[in-house]
Parts: C-alpha cells; structure tokens; sequence
C-alpha cells in the first residue's frame, strides 16, 4: 500500500505538470509566441488548482469516506468524456483584442475537467491516508514530497523526452492512456484504504486568520517569482516550453526538498535568501539585464528564495486534521500569484514592475523569518507580528522616498537637468530614516529599508535620460514606448527592452529607411523580383520597411498587436506609414497564420522582422513555417530574416532550416553607419536556388554562404530546442 500510494502520488502528478506545457504549446502559434500566453495559461491552471483543492477540502470534511470514494469516481468518468486532450483557438480581431479571455475559456472548457480531477488528488489520497490504519498515516506529508518530485519529472520530461520525440497529436493520445490508468489505480488505492477506528481520530486546535493568512502569504511569493521570472527571461530570449519549465521545475523541486523528513537545500537557502535577494534585485534595475548570465543568475536567485519560502511554509505545516485546509491555502496563494503577473500587473503597472516588487517583498520576508528564526523558534505568531510590522514599514518608508525624489508620475524618467538634485535629495531621505531605524534597533525596518532605497536608486539612475516620453502602454505582448530626443532629432519605438524602430523629428529631402532596415537597401537594388510583385513584412514595427515599395506596388503588413498598428498610422507618432510611397494593407494576427490566407507565389520578397522584443516566436521559423514561406514567393523569390539577437545565434539555425528543405542561405553582418540613426544589424536571405541572389551577392560584398552543422537537428512545429544556439553556452559574446 505504501508503494502504491507513491506511484500513484508521483504519476498523477506527473500528468497533472506535463499537460500545461503541452496544452499551452497547441494555442502558441495563434497567439504569436509571447510570454503573456504561459502566464495566462499558468493563471488558469492554478485556478483550476485551487478548485481542485477546495473539492478535496469539501470533500473530506462533509462526507463519509466511502461517498468520498464515490463522488469522485464519478466525477473521474466525466472527465474520459474529454479525451483524448485538445486545445484549439480560433484567430479574429475579438481573441487579439481580449485574448486572456479567450485563452483562459478555452483552457477552462476543453482541459479544464481533467486538470480539475488531477488536481485534487493529492489532497484527496493524503487525507485518506491521513485517516486510514496504515503506518504512513503518522507523516502523510511526505506523499506531497513523492507528488512534487512526480510534477517536477512531468515538467523536465516533456522537454528532454516527450516533446523532441512525440508529435502533439501522440503526446495527447499517451497522455491520455495514462489519465486513464493512474485515476482507476488512485481509485483502487482509495477502496483498499481502510479508515482508522474511531478513538484514534483527536481534535486539533483551530486555525488562526492570521496563520491562514500567512500561509496564503508564504505560498503567494515563490509563485509570484516564478511567473515573474519566467517572463524576464522569455521576453528577451523565447518562449518556448523549456524556459517555462525551467522556473516551474525549480519551483517544484522547492517543494519536494521543504516537504521532505529532512530537507538538504532548504537549511542552506534559508540564511543565504535575504542577500541574493539583495543582488538580483540590484541586477534587475540595473542594465546588465541585457546579458544572458544574468538570466542564468536571476534563476538561481529565484531558487533559492523559493527553497527558503517553501521550507518555512513546510515548517509551520499543521496536524493531518487541518491538512486540506492548508493546502487549500497554498492554492489560494499560488494562485494570487497567477492574478499578479496575468491580470493585475497589466492593468496597474505600465512597466514589468511585478517581478522585481516579489523580489523586494519575498527578500525581506526571508530575512525577517531567518533572523527571527534563532530568537524565538516556533513562535509563528512573533514571526507574523515582525514581518507585518516590518512589511508596513516599508511601505511607509517607500511613500517617503517616491515622493522626496518628485517622481510623481511614477515611471521613474527623469530628466537630466534634475537627475543631481534628485539624487542628493533621495540620499538625505534614505539616509534620515536609516539613522531612524538603526537608533530604534529595527534591523528588519533598516533592511526593508536598504533593499527599497537600492531598488529606488537603480529605477532612477537606469531611467535616467534626455528623452520626452510621448506613448508608454502595456499590451498583452509586452511594453511599448514612444520617445524622442531633440538633441539627437530622433523618435524611437521600443518594445520592452529592444528598439523597433525610429525616424528624424524634422526630416530633410525624400524618407528613408532607418535604424537596421537600411540594411535592405542593397536588396531592394539588386533584385529586380522584389519589385515585380507586392512584397510582405511579418512584424510592423513602426512601419519602415514601406519605404523601399514603389509608387504603384503593393506592401501586405502582418501584424498581431493592434496597439503596434495604433502607433505606426498614427502619423502624429510616425510617418512611414502615411508619407512613403506606395499602398498598404495590414493584416491583424499572427504572421503565419494569416500569410496562410494569402495566395501562392504573390510575393517578390517575404521580410521576418515578428521578434517580441529580443525573442524568438519559434513557430515562425520551424521547417513547416518556412515551407509556407516558399509558397507564397513568386519565383525568384528570396525570404530575409532580420537575425540581430543578443541572446540566441541564429544563423547556425537557418542553415540547418534551409539544408533540411533544399534551400540556400545566405548571411551578412552590416557594421554601423556614421550615418545618424543607422545601426549594425544581422540579415539572412534564403532563397531556392544560388541563382536567385547572384545578383545580390555579386554587388554587396560580405554575404556569406550558410553552411548547415550535421549536429543541428532543424526545428519542427513538433520539436524545438535552444540550448545549440544559446550564445552564453558557446562562449560568443
């Protein structure tokens, strides 16, 4: 019985984690590879979690165990009336406009019964445990540990073994064989459990709001990180299942250490936490977020917060009679944590300032439990008390400091007249109330203290510039803004932390291509094709690539975010747009899906500028994407794709693409212009025989033949995979 409620624990659960990469995967390309699609989906299954949890809650505390046993069979057989797993989203202007709505109805209605089913089982199969005569009814915490460890090997199974070697359909198809079997097992476990007599049941103490609060509390923070640090890291680099399961994994090994008889990592994370808290809160404000080992820090910083969260959450656990109840409130907190960073940070916060405020909310309460921890040891109320009082201090404080350096508008840009006096004003403000603190004896009021004035300082030395701020907004895809510089008689686009595209605030003579599209212009020179038929661009930006059409060709713009299109026909933000020559039509959604509505071989030329920031929506350049590509070119056609990345090295890739379908590639680097507002950028052509860009090679010198590399496998809508062309683990800058 003791092996059979661990295997049972350990594959449910394993289910129950390595359908949200693979549910999640199957609406990605609608929705065009952003980071706000995990989140959401994310957002959802922990919803659905906390449903589950309450249903065991309610369960057990309301019926016999022998009903227990009945409900849930047959809530069981409801839920094979869902498989085998779909998940399918419709494309129009109603999913780009509102897509969290969407994406959670259609997770909710076609995922949602068998999510909802795994999702009670722990709870459910601990407490029969829990009240059985079976010798693990002493510690049926540690099935939560088995539970855990199974999650984790969901997560890290999809990306090593399911997704490189499964198809999609396959992966539903095994995933559902095994949905099937592990639930008739957890209900053969459940008969086969035999209830306790009735004198070994006791009565434990009630539970207190405030202990109720602070588990909520506890669980709230390593979820709000998780979510939060995944959408650093794939906003810049791509989002793709494994950097979604990354942070989930860690986060769930946390709880399998915390849960443990005798934890390894968690003594070691509880003392170290308040301080690498410290550094990545340092590393996030400042610009070395731009480097990739930074990532790789971030995550390791993440870890050892949740490792120290979940081992004091593991620590105050109660007696097995209230165990639902506690984990009822873990799902409540973790799913809070989804609402932060899906729905609350989009709408309160025009920047991505919700994960560096979990960072600054989870350092100090790590510090305060570690270094109450040694004076009063489980005192969990003397603990609660400090942490409010020092978390209300910190508020107090942090009112202080945003108003003594006048950032009323809360943006953190100042101007650069102003930066000095600011400065030496949010010095004195800071180092008044450290003197405060410190003659009061409050160490956690001068730690909470310290981390905020660092935050503070960071945001206003990064934010620090001459630039005017015309449009800042958050969309579902991430942060845009408008700026511009008079000195340097510039407009920019941005997007999160990557340019997009800029143009001169008083233009002299005709409007020419900017920033890295000039790149092109050799391109548009020496092909004639590329003048013969319409030519299309997949990411607007703001609209430079236009000007190269002439006065009577036709430019297709595909674009998914509408706010994207707000800005580049607004021809008070910029005039590509409305001034260039030529006509235009853009096309609302993801690129691939809705250049598949276009007709064969229209094209001159098809130009892939779509990144979310520095990300990679890998479903654009899978081998079937660029096949799609192809069909839409007129003969003589060639493919472009805008490779400047800080982060992953695409033209190994690309070779490996255009190999695998018969195609060839070509590659240049264009170095930076003195020309103002003329960057270095990385470009590909790839066309179906050499012939088509002879002459393009022939007059622009430094293109290079891409040759494939026999190791690199090429990317498929079934497999993907980064790690070959992450540049921090191939040593390139």
């Amino acid at each position: 019985m003791r092996a059979l409620a661990f295997i049972v624990s350990f594959v449910l659960a394993f289910l129950l984690f390595a359908v949200q990469p693979m549910a999640t995967k199957m609406v990605l390309p609608v929705l065009g590879g952003t980071p706000s699609v995990w989140n959401t989906a994310m957002l959802t299954f922990q919803l659905l979690l906390l449903g589950g949890y309450f249903y065991a809650h309610v369960l057990t505390t309301k019926l016999q165990p022998n009903w227990q046993w009945r409900v849930h069979g047959l809530l069981i057989a409801a839920a094979f009336l869902f498989l085998p797993l779909s998940v399918t989203l419709a494309t129009s202007d109603a999913l780009l406009h509102q897509p969290i709505r969407h994406l959670v109805s259609a997770f909710l209605i076609q995922v949602g019964l068998p999510f909802f089913v795994l999702s009670a089982t722990a709870p459910l199969l601990q407490s029969w445990v829990a009240r059985s005569s079976h010798p693990l009814s002493q510690t049926p915490y540690v099935l939560y540990s088995a539970s855990n460890l199974g999650s984790m090997m969901g997560l890290l199974g999809y990306v090593a073994l399911i997704e490189p070697t499964l198809s999609l359909t396959e992966q539903s198809k095994g995933w559902s064989l095994l949905f099937v079997i592990g639930a008739i097992t957890l209900m053969i476990a459940g008969k086969l459990l035999k209830p306790a007599a009735a004198e070994k049941t006791t009565t434990a103490a009630p539970i207190s709001k405030r202990t109720l609060v602070t588990w909520v509390w506890l669980a709230f923070l390593p979820s709000a990180l998780s979510l939060g640090v995944t959408s650093y890291i794939t906003t810049d680099i791509a989002a793709v299942p494994l950097l979604w399961v990354l942070p989930l994994a860690l986060y769930l090994l946390s709880f399998v250490d915390a849960f443990r008889t005798r934890p390894v990592l968690v003594p070691i994370a509880t003392r170290v936490a308040p301080f690498v808290g410290m550094l990545a809160l340092l590393a996030y404000g400042s610009q070395a977020h731009r480097y990739s080992e930074i990532f790789i820090f971030q995550l390791v910083a993440f870890a050892i917060l949740a490792f120290a969260l979940h081992g004091w959450l593991a620590r105050f656990k109660p007696a097995t009679q209230h165990l639902t109840a506690f984990y009822f409130c873990m799902s409540v907190g973790g799913a809070l944590g989804g609402v932060l960073n899906a729905l609350v940070a989009p709408i309160v916060f025009t920047d991505t300032l919700e994960y560096p405020l979990s960072l600054l909310a989870a350092s100090i309460t790590a510090f305060v439990l570690w270094q109450r921890a040694s004076a009063v040891a489980n005192d969990f109320d003397t603990h609660l008390r400090a942490l409010t009082r020092v978390l209300a201090t910190m508020i107090a404080n942090g009112i202080v400091l945003y108003f003594a350096i006048g950032l009323v508008l809360g943006d953190f840009t100042i101007q650069e007249p102003k930066l000095v006096v600011q400065t030496l004003i949010m010095a004195a403000s800071f180092s008044t109330l450290s003197a405060i603190a410190i003659y009061r004896r409050s160490l956690h009021s001068f730690y909470a203290l310290l981390l905020l004035g660092l935050l503070l300082l960071v945001l206003v030395l990064s934010g620090a510039n001459a630039q005017k701020v015309l449009f800042k907004e958050r969309s579902f895809f991430g942060v845009w803004k408008v700026t511009e510089n008079e000195k340097d008689n510039a407009r920019y686009l941005v997007h999160n932390t990557t340019l997009h595209g800029a143009q001169f605030l008083k233009q002299e003579g005709p409007i020419r291509p900017l920033t890295y599209y000039r790149a092109l212009t050799s391109a548009f020179l020496n092909l004639p094709v590329l003048h013969q038929h319409p030519y299309a661009l997949i990411g607007l930006g703001s609209g430079t690539v236009k000007c190269y059409a002439d006065a009577k060709q036709q430019v297709d713009l595909f674009e998914i975010d509408p706010m994207v299109v707000k800005l580049a026909e607004d021809p008070n933000m910029f005039h590509y747009l409305s001034k260039c020559p030529g006509s235009h039509e853009v096309f609302l959604g993801d690129g691939r899906v809705r250049m598949s509505q276009r007709p064969d071989a229209r094209y001159g030329a098809i130009i892939l500028d779509a990144f979310s920031s520095d990300s990679i929506p890998s479903h654009l350049v899978t081998a079937e994407a660029i096949e799609l590509y192809f069909s839409k070119l007129a003969p003589n056609g060639v493919v472009f794709f805008h490779t400047t990345n800080r982060h992953i090295s695409l033209w190994p890739l690309l070779a490996a693409q255009a190999k695998a379908q018969g195609y060839v590639a070509y590659a240049k680097h264009f170095d930076a212009s003195t020309e103002p507002l003329v960057y270095q950028s990385y470009w590909v052509a790839m066309a179906r025989d050499s012939a088509d860009v002879a002459p393009l090679i022939g007059n622009d010198k430094g293109w290079t033949k891409l040759e494939a590399d026999p190791e690199h496998r090429p990317w498929t809508d079934d497999y993907v995979n980064i790690l070959p062309y992450l540049k921090v683990l191939n040593g390139q800058d």
